[in-house]
């Protein structure tokens, strides 16, 4: 997994390399689910209803999800 497009983490400064160690904590607290909508959303850039589709949850799901 690399979360560095994320976290904008391109020689930017310390600030990135902390807001990268932030994600990557959050992100192994998740279960499974709100891990794949993590990445669905913020990575792919997928909308709330593309990823409920995707993953058959209600839109909702995701929103909820998203509230973590």
């Amino acid at each position: 997994m690399s979360f560095e497009k994320f976290a904008s983490i391109e020689e930017k400064g310390y600030s990135s390399v902390e807001d990268f160690e932030i994600i990557k904590n959050v992100y192994e607290e998740l279960k499974e689910k709100e891990r794949k909508i993590f990445l669905m959303r913020y990575i792919d850039s997928k909308t709330q209803a593309e990823v409920a589709e995707k993953l058959g949850v209600s839109q909702m799901t995701v929103s909820r999800a998203e509230k973590y």
